[in-house]
């Protein structure tokens, strides 16, 4: 393992322990899930949505700076109160950052109910689902966003639930897009 792959190693281990350690609802999302479920791709930053509850918010911040993330007084419920995210970087590689918002849609909301429990170096976190984070990559639509939710229909085409992906899909307005990923996934 390069001195990279054990920082990044690492800035995991220390926000999944802050995160664990607050008490807080939450569950990562983005690119760092991407990976856990097959689709490779770089990443500086992990996204993590948490429950909106301000006193367990306050521990995070101070569990945060425990765990060597700088973060100033109530810069997350800052975040939080003009519905944006927080920023949080790791003082050992300042390239590494944690993205914390609170649910601004219904997927989210649901994310933080449908999550999983699964361990990452040693760690129990807690990930989103892989039909939700398809879905969602849908939605946001960059060219990134698309070649992560094509991958992970890929990698995970006989495990995913296809009722639930067609009835995100319709709800949120991207059941087109979804089709089209699905079609595609067929030639392999």
């Amino acid at each position: 393992m390069n001195s990279e792959e054990g920082n990044f190693e690492q800035f995991l281990k220390d926000f999944i322990r802050a995160f664990n350690k607050s008490g807080i609802n939450y569950v990562l999302i983005g690119g760092v899930a991407v990976n856990y479920y097959g689709r490779p791709r770089s990443t500086l930053d992990a996204d993590i949505i948490v429950e909106n509850n301000l006193e367990k918010i306050k521990l995070l911040e101070k569990c945060l700076v425990d765990s060597n993330f700088l973060v100033s007084e109530n810069e997350i419920i800052e975040a939080v109160n003009e519905r944006t995210h927080s920023s949080i970087f790791w003082n050992k590689d300042i390239l590494l950052r944690l993205d914390i918002k609170t649910p601004t849609r219904l997927l989210e909301e649901e994310a933080l109910i449908n999550k999983r429990k699964i361990e990452v170096f040693g760690e129990e976190v807690f990930i989103q689902i892989p039909e939700e984070i398809i879905i969602a990559k849908l939605i946001y639509g960059s060219d990134q966003d698309h070649d992560d939710a094509y991958g992970m229909i890929l990698r995970l085409k006989n495990q995913l639930d296809y009722n639930l992906l067609e009835r995100l899909a319709r709800r949120e307005g991207v059941l087109e897009k979804l089709n089209i990923l699905l079609e595609e996934s067929k030639e392999f």
